[in-house]
């Protein structure tokens, strides 16, 4: 699955693309807290875990890269339905652990995820 696909079916419209920002030829799209969420939970539906987050601080017109990261690899002999739950709810705890209301709209989160394991 690719990021467009949750944004089209969660109905989000306030995210940034990366892409021509950076001149990139892979795009990454940034997400405020609540649209983030939005994104999680999407992903949690379609049994995809969070495999990281990464901050992005919205300065004025320029992005810059925050100081907060996360992963969330699987643990050994872990169930691949605790592993999706477990990384969504964590990935959500971070979100709302570093951003408070007056951050919300420029501190963005970039979302990796992959396909849940079989």
């Amino acid at each position: 699955m690719e990021i467009e696909k949750a944004i089209k079916e969660t109905n989000i419209n306030k995210y940034y693309s990366l892409k021509e920002y950076f001149c990139s030829d892979v795009d990454t799209f940034v997400f405020p807290k609540e649209e983030a969420i939005k994104i999680i939970n999407y992903l949690r539906e379609d049994f995809f875990p969070v495999t990281g987050l990464t901050l992005w601080i919205l300065d004025g017109e320029d992005f810059k890269i925050g100081c907060a990261w996360w992963t969330c690899d699987e643990i050994e002999n872990e169930n691949p339905y605790s592993h999706l739950k477990r990384s969504c709810d964590t990935a959500i705890k971070y979100i709302e652990d570093i951003t408070d209301d007056s951050q919300k709209d420029k501190f963005l989160w970039e979302i990796d995820f992959s396909r849940m394991k079989a």
